[in-house]
């Protein structure tokens, strides 16, 4: 499993303590922090969606889009 999928299913889970661990392990790799920042909002917009929050989801589709 990809770093990027571990941090997707402990967002997906809301597991605070996975996730922080899957973030530590992609600064390890020297990513930078607007690289990290977009995996975790890339991940958070895809859950809202695939949760059914649709204003959630869109509110993170038009403000994080400029990160991007």
């Amino acid at each position: 499993m990809s770093m990027s999928d571990e941090l997707l299913r402990a967002i997906r889970r809301r597991d605070l303590e996975a996730a922080t661990s899957a973030v530590q392990r992609l600064r390890s790799r020297h990513l930078s922090e607007a690289v990290i920042t977009s995996m975790v909002m890339v991940a958070v917009e895809r859950l809202a969606w695939d949760e059914g929050d649709r204003a959630a989801a869109s509110w993170l589709l038009r403000h994080c889009s400029r990160r991007r």
